[in-house]
């Protein structure tokens, strides 16, 4: 019988947080994986962000072997757009259709990088990154038997505003336990090979009550209550021959230092506007008050119109500035900043190697194009971020607004680098924290399944890179 693989990913599980709670005796299922399999720290993508750091999980390459930098890409000079809406976007062969290709069965459950349901050799329901609320699993009647095995599917973390947080955290909660419980039902009672869901509830509850750790330890007990339950499920239907991945996008850490960049990059003359700022300071203001999700800000009008929040259109950044005359602009949360695809070379790279030195003087960590890429296709690829300013303790949270001031006190959490990985169960090790690559995960997975690793997956598996059986 082959071994049957189990892959859960908590969006922005961090051992910072988890080794803790693992020590004191409040997460007995992790600490019990930790302990009997291989575990370490996943180093995420740059950006360490949901989209591309799924993508690269899911496919074994990296962002720019597939061409998916960030989830909003840019089209044309200072205009973005989501990168699946990009003409040039590659089909990306994921592990689910690699399955399919050699006749075995996946089911995937809320996994970020499914915006649209598609056929496969198994089961799927789209991410929290959906297009259509009427399109959300294939088989398509999967979505009625779901919703009456758990009473109503849901799969829409972003909440209508104002929730208190009490609130909040009890829908998410709510919804979270609904979507562990439908992807029990489908292990006890489909057939499947590769099991795959993504806990995405952890990433948002994070970004907005970091500071409240009574809070997470409350939320990530209730997972690790359900891990057992999973863990004893997979037992009895593999027979015991399985192989459960544990797995996080990226890592997390206090957003206590907000860096405004865009206010930098007007300070230097970068950035300019259409009409004087202080007309504009509450539109970008608007656009990082409402950001309770890290993705709203992003989040394309389509998508937005589910959030019933009263927020600024999607066209207002390419309103306020003047993208003529404006040499750089701050994107994102996540420090991604991009020149004025009009430039000379020489104009480029002297304002690229301007604005990266200037930041360094502000203590900043930060990466050029080159550094992060290197293909040459991406590097040229006007798609991609030119610089970004790595998020760390010092700079822990990007604004985009426009205000008086570089930097200012900021709350609850926002990404780091390094992720984690459990893989359960394994042999007991010495030294056992292991450092992995977001892209080792797929051909390590691929390897326990007895299918060849194809070629063009830039990661390594994890047997490979150590020199160990698991």
């Amino acid at each position: 019988m082959r071994r049957k693989i189990v892959i859960i990913g908590i969006d922005g599980a961090t051992w910072s947080l988890l080794m803790t709670w693992i020590k004191d005796g409040h997460l007995p299922a992790l600490a019990a994986f930790t302990k009997n399999g291989i575990w370490g720290y996943l180093e995420s993508t740059i950006p360490p962000t949901t989209i591309p750091a799924w993508n690269s999980l899911s496919s074994g390459m990296r962002p720019e072997d597939i061409n998916i930098y960030a989830f909003m890409h840019r089209i044309r000079n200072f205009t973005f757009k989501p990168y699946f809406s990009s003409m040039r976007y590659k089909k990306v062969p994921y592990l689910w259709d690699i399955l399919t290709e050699h006749n075995l069965k996946s089911i995937v459950l809320n996994v970020p990088v499914i915006h649209k349901p598609y056929r496969i050799n198994g089961y799927m329901v789209a991410g929290f990154l959906y297009l259509d609320e009427n399109n959300l699993t294939y088989p398509s009647e999967l979505k009625r038997e779901l919703d009456n095995v758990v009473g109503g599917y849901e799969v829409d973390i972003v909440a209508p505003y104002p929730l208190t947080k009490k609130e909040d955290l009890k829908r998410l909660k709510n919804i979270t336990i609904k979507q562990i419980n439908a992807f029990k039902y489908l292990l006890k009672r489909k057939e499947w090979d590769l099991a795959f869901i993504v806990i995405t509830a952890t990433d948002t509850i994070q970004h907005r009550y970091y500071d409240d750790k009574k809070a997470l330890l409350d939320f990530y007990m209730t997972i690790d209550r359900h891990l057992v339950e999973i863990k004893d499920i997979v037992n009895m239907v593999t027979n015991g021959k399985y192989r459960l991945f544990i797995v996080s996008d990226h890592g997390f850490g206090p957003a206590y230092r907000v860096f405004y960049i865009n206010t930098w990059l007007y300070s230097q003359g970068l950035l300019r506007l259409k009409k004087k700022p202080n007309k504009y300071i509450q539109c970008f203001n608007a656009l990082a008050s409402r950001s309770k999700n890290f993705l709203l800000p992003l989040i394309p009008l389509s998508l937005r119109k589910r959030i019933k929040s009263k927020i600024v259109k999607e066209s207002s950044i390419e309103e306020i500035i003047d993208p003529e005359s404006s040499v750089a602009l701050g994107y994102g949360n996540m420090g991604l900043i991009y020149l004025n695809d009009t430039l000379s070379e020489r104009e480029y790279r002297d304002k690229v190697n301007f604005i990266a030195e200037e930041l360094k003087k502000l203590g900043m960590n930060i990466l050029k194009k080159n550094e992060i890429y290197k293909r040459p296709e991406a590097i040229h690829d006007k798609r991609a971020p030119d610089i970004v300013i790595t998020i760390d303790d010092n700079v822990s949270a990007i604004n985009t607004s426009i205000g008086k001031c570089l930097f200012s006190k900021g709350k609850g959490g926002n990404h780091r680098l390094d992720g984690i990985f459990v893989i359960y169960p394994c042999m007991k090790r010495e030294d056992n924290a292991k450092k992995l690559q977001i892209y080792d995960i797929a051909p390590s997975v691929l390897e326990e399944l007895d299918i060849d690793v194809p070629k063009y997956i830039y990661g390594t598996s994890i047997s490979e890179k150590f020199n160990i059986d698991l």
